[in-house]
C-alpha cells in the first residue's frame, strides 16, 4: 500500500470565481483552464526479509479543471479528465449560494479537496477514513452569517462493497440511499479558523451512521510570538458511531499537522496521524502514519520531497516510502 499525496490546491482558484462571498458584479473570463502535471519517483526501503526496495518513476497526476462564468450569478467548476468532481453555483442572494452536481462533500478541511483523517491523504488510489476526493451527487446550500460559513447539503449516501445489508464501506457509494450534513466554517480576526461537521445517513434498512468532525488550520503569523510567527499548524477527528445488529461501532480518523516558511522559499511539513477502522477489533487496516515533506518552489513548478512511515496495528507491512515529486500547477 503506498501512498498517495496529492496537493490539489485550488482554494485560491475558487475563491475568485466561486466563493458566495464574491460580489455578482466582478468581472472574470468566460472559460477559465485550470491543471496539474506531475513526475513522481517513489521507492520503498529494502529489507532482506522481504520483497521490498521497489522504485517506481510515474505520472501520478493529469488534472484538468474549468471554470465557467454563466452569467453574473452562475458559475461553474468541475475536473473533466478523472470526473472527479463538477457544481453548478448559483448565487440566490448576497448571503445564499445554492449548488448542486458531484459536489466536494461539505466536511472538514477542505481547501485541498481530500482529508488528511489518518495522517495521510491515501494508501495508494484509495483514501484513508474517505475517497482520496470525496465527492457526491447532490446539492448544497451554503449560507453566510457574518464571518461564518454555513453548508447544509444532500448527497448520496455511503454505501458498501459487498451488498446493502453488509457493513458500510467508507470508501465507495449507493445512488440507493441519501445522506444529509452540515458543516460551520468560523475564521476569527487572530488567523485561525475552525470548523464543525456533521453527517447522518442509514444503511441495511434502518441501521444508522452518525459522523462527527471538528478542524482547526492557522495561517503563518497566528501563534502570537516572534519566535512562532514561522510556524502554521492544521488538527482535525473524524468519529462516525455505526449501529449493527450486535454491537454498535466506530470509525476514527485524526491528524495534526505542522508547516515552517523559516527557511524561505521552501516550507517544511511534519503530520503525524491515526486511523482506526473498526473499534470491534484490530485489523492492518487500523494504521498511524508519520510524514515529514519538505516543498520547494521553481518559477511556478513546485518539487516535494517526503518520507512516508506507515505503521499497521497488527501484521506490519514494510511499506514506509520515500517520494519526489515534481509538479506544474497551472
Amino acid at each position: 500500500m503506498l501512498g498517495a499525496e496529492e496537493s490539489l490546491d485550488l482554494e485560491n482558484e475558487s475563491s475568485k470565481t466561486l466563493s458566495p462571498q464574491s460580489e455578482v458584479k466582478n468581472v472574470s473570463p468566460k472559460f477559465t483552464i485550470l491543471g496539474r502535471v506531475d513526475l513522481t519517483m517513489e521507492s520503498t526501503p529494502a529489507k532482506e526479509t522481504s520483497d521490498s526496495g521497489k522504485s517506481s518513476l510515474e505520472n501520478k497526476h493529469f488534472l484538468l479543471f474549468l471554470k465557467t462564468k454563466a452569467s453574473e450569478r452562475t458559475r461553474f467548476m468541475g475536473e473533466f479528465v478523472r470526473q472527479s468532481f463538477f457544481q453548478v453555483e448559483y448565487l440566490a442572494t448576497k448571503d445564499l449560494t445554492v449548488s448542486f452536481g458531484k459536489i466536494i462533500v461539505p466536511f472538514g478541511d477542505t481547501r485541498y479537496f481530500h482529508h488528511f483523517y489518518g495522517g495521510l491523504q491515501g494508501y495508494g488510489a484509495s483514501g484513508t477514513m474517505f475517497p482520496n476526493i470525496w465527492a457526491e451527487s447532490g446539492a448544497n446550500l451554503s449560507w453566510i452569517y457574518g464571518a461564518s460559513t454555513v453548508d447544509t447539503y444532500f448527497v448520496n449516501s455511503i454505501g458498501s462493497l459487498k451488498n446493502d445489508n453488509s457493513e458500510p464501506d467508507f470508501q465507495v457509494s449507493t445512488t440507493g440511499k441519501q445522506a444529509l450534513g452540515f458543516r460551520l466554517t468560523t475564521p476569527s480576526s487572530n488567523k485561525f479558523t475552525t470548523v464543525f461537521s456533521g453527517y447522518e445517513t442509514r444503511y441495511a434498512g434502518t441501521k444508522l451512521i452518525h459522523l462527527l468532525g471538528g478542524d482547526i488550520y492557522t495561517d503563518y503569523g497566528a501563534l502570537g510570538f516572534s519566535f512562532l510567527r514561522h510556524l502554521r499548524l492544521s488538527a482535525g477527528v473524524a468519529n462516525a458511531w455505526i449501529s449493527s445488529d450486535t454491537k454498535g461501532y466506530e470509525k476514527r480518523g485524526d491528524y495534526f499537522q505542522l508547516a515552517s516558511n523559516f527557511l524561505t522559499p521552501a516550507e517544511l511539513r511534519l503530520r503525524y496521524g491515526t486511523y482506526i477502522d473498526d473499534s470491534r477489533s484490530q485489523t492492518v487496516k487500523d494504521v498511524h502514519n508519520f510524514n515529514l515533506g519538505l516543498t520547494y518552489p521553481v518559477d511556478v513548478i513546485k518539487i516535494l520531497a517526503e518520507y512516508q512511515w506507515n505503521y499497521e496495528a497488527v501484521n506490519e507491512v514494510d511499506n514506509d516510502l520515500a517520494r519526489v515529486m515534481v509538479s506544474l500547477d497551472f
